[in-house]
């Protein structure tokens, strides 16, 4: 579209989006539809910037890939935005700028999180835009079980065991030994992450560090 590396007028990612726009030759009149991966903001009462709610397991914001925040103002010509990467749905301003949310929790800091869905959208005339939230129920829940090892392992029936398991041993062990996530797993077959509690008195230590010598030694499916 003519952008050139050179252009002294881009010094924000505002200034690039305005350019881009000028260039896009977008007709204001007609129904228009952005897709992007990109963030967002917007200047609330207090002209403090409002960034996007992060569900804790999307990496940095308002940085990634590369690509930093543009202004929500800027935005006015499309009657619908559909943007990425943030797993929590919501809008951004409008209800028509929106990110649709991961359709499943990937981590546990999502294990809380409710409200999975696919938006359906439908634009009739220009400015004129339907949004429909059709909820998500997956087959298998992420859910976190906590406590000494032979207490998981005889507790499970007690659990679902067909979710999705984060495992939180309460064990005081001095290293993380591949053969508990084996004994784990043959009761929860779908063991996601298995990790040792940190105790405060170890301080920086969190006491699930391998060392060379177990490394070396271990099978290396295991070790995958």
């Amino acid at each position: 579209m003519g952008l050139s590396k050179d252009d002294k007028t881009v010094k924000t990612p505002d200034d690039a989006f305005k350019l881009v726009m000028e260039k896009s030759d977008v007709n204001r009149e007609e129904r228009n539809i952005l897709i992007c991966h990109q963030f967002v903001i917007r200047r609330n009462a207090e002209g403090l910037d409002e960034l996007p709610k992060s569900a804790g397991s999307e990496g940095s914001i308002p940085v990634v890939g590369g690509l930093d925040c543009i202004s929500l103002s800027l935005l006015e010509p499309f009657d619908y935005v559909a943007m990425g990467h943030i797993h929590k749905p919501q809008h951004i301003g409008r209800e028509s700028v929106r990110y649709c949310g991961s359709p499943l929790k990937y981590s546990q800091s999502e294990l809380d999180e409710s409200g999975k869905s696919i938006t359906v959208v439908s634009v009739n005339n220009k400015s004129d835009v339907d949004i429909e939230l059709i909820e998500l129920v997956p087959k298998r829940d992420v859910i976190r079980i906590k406590g000494p090892f032979k207490e998981l392992i005889a507790e499970a029936p007690k659990t679902k065991r067909d979710d999705y398991i984060i495992a939180t041993l309460t064990d005081q062990l001095d290293s993380y030994i591949p053969a508990i996530r084996k004994a784990l797993k043959d009761v929860y077959p779908h063991l996601a992450h298995v990790m040792i509690e940190e105790k405060a008195e170890r301080g920086n230590d969190s006491g699930s560090s391998l060392s060379i010598e177990e490394i070396e030694n271990m099978d290396i499916d295991i070790l995958f």
